[in-house]
């Protein structure tokens, strides 16, 4: 079976990237994966795809302008490629008005897979919520299979009752045992280190992180912010303007994009996500597969708490409310950890599986 996986890029601090390429890792030996990306990036897992035997093809990123140009780059791709796939799988989900009829007309099944809420006129504002009517017409009634990260995500097909949660696993023991990186980044053993890991985009609110922050340093000044992640110029420009006019340039760190998230993490002593939106982030799951108190909006979905350890605040709560409670958070025990995501279901051993039986599922029936 051959499955074609579509999402904008393969970028390691990507959290649909690193879903899918959980996945790929576990399943490789049983199922071949390709990809359509919108264009190469730095720092992707590219190679490694390669590696076990996916092929990378790209199209011009979608977007409201480039609808015909886009549509015209599908078609020659399902053209010259649509009779080696089964099933395609969308994780893109504006990209869905064009690809889904493309891909029934060459006789492939459709997976849609939501991995966040509706981007509606709350999140997005009125111009992007228009557009998105327009994209997303026709995406909750014409697949042949639905799923999402989480009872949270598959609200963004609205009124149907047949979305598969399939939890977003990781590899438990690769995130809990090994080095960290405070040595590399010299910070030393006795600094309390504020950890956020993520694309830094309007949907992360990372203004607030950089507020958070200072709020625990006025308490603290003992103190570092690490800030793993990417984007754009006026984006790290905001951030470095943020941090200036809290005066902490000396207590924070902006490492970019980083391989080596699970041995960055374990230097942390506090996850912070005061996210204005999320469907069930990766990353959290991750930050909980080390074990650290993860301090996070009251926007992220009340399942995404695996393991008890999870404070959940109001963002019009004072940041001081913030820090006192990131100060006073504590690391959870291995077995608390290994018991909270096996009762939770997000063992990635299973969650692979369930993935194999959805890919047979679909193929199988009319």
């Amino acid at each position: 079976m051959r499955v074609l996986q579509v999402l904008s890029s393969l970028n390691r601090i990507s959290g649909v990237a690193n879903v899918v390429m959980n996945y790929y890792r576990m399943i490789h030996d049983k199922i071949e994966f390709d990809f359509l990306l919108y264009a190469p990036v730095q720092d992707s897992f590219a190679e490694e795809a390669e590696s076990m035997g996916a092929r990378l093809y790209y199209i011009p990123k979608f977007t409201a302008l480039s609808f015909g140009k886009y549509k015209k780059k599908v078609k020659e791709f399902f053209k010259a490629h649509g009779g080696e796939y089964d099933i395609v799988h969308i994780h893109e989900l504006m990209s869905q008005r064009i690809i889904m009829p493309i891909a029934h007309r060459c006789g492939i099944k459709v997976v849609m897979h939501s991995h966040g809420p509706y981007p509606d006129r709350k999140m997005v504002g009125l111009v992007k919520s228009v557009r998105n009517r327009f994209l997303l017409s026709g995406f909750d009634k014409n697949a042949d299979y639905y799923l999402a990260c989480s009872k949270h995500a598959a609200t963004a097909f609205k009124a149907r009752k047949d979305v598969k949660v399939l939890k977003n696993g990781v590899d438990v023991k690769r995130y809990m045992h090994g080095d960290n990186m405070r040595g590399e980044l010299g910070i030393d053993d006795n600094t309390f280190v504020v950890g956020s890991v993520g694309r830094i985009t309007a949907q992360k609110n990372p203004l607030a992180i950089i507020d958070i922050f200072a709020a625990v340093h006025s308490l603290n000044n003992n103190s570092m912010l690490v800030l793993a992640g990417d984007g754009d110029d006026e984006s790290i420009s905001l951030i470095k303007r943020r941090i200036a006019e809290n005066n902490i340039q000396d207590n924070v760190m902006m490492l970019g994009n980083c391989k080596t998230v699970p041995k960055l993490m374990r230097g942390f002593d506090a996850f912070l996500m005061p996210s204005l939106w999320e469907g069930l982030p990766v990353v959290l799951v991750e930050a909980q597969a080390v074990g650290l108190p993860c301090f996070c909006s009251e926007n992220i979905p009340q399942e995404a708490d695996l393991i008890g350890n999870m404070v959940y605040i109001d963002l019009s709560d004072d940041y001081k409310v913030w820090a006192e409670n990131i100060l006073n958070g504590h690391r959870a025990s291995e077995s608390q950890v290994l018991d909270g995501f096996i009762k939770t279901g997000y063992d990635l051993n299973s969650n692979s599986a369930e993935l194999l039986n959805i890919y047979d599922e679909v193929v199988s029936c009319e």
